[in-house]
């Protein structure tokens, strides 16, 4: 069950909109992280 669990999850993961949906997450994490950073500072 594990096994078909992990190949599911690689699947996902060699999905080039998942890992495009990924970077566009990160980015918008690490803006936002800025901002707040420029607010604290």
């Amino acid at each position: 069950m594990q096994e078909i669990d992990d190949n599911a999850h690689n699947k996902v993961e060699d999905n080039p909109v998942v890992k495009s949906l990924e970077k566009t997450v990160a980015e918008e994490n690490a803006v936002h992280d800025a901002a707040a950073s420029n607010v604290q500072a």
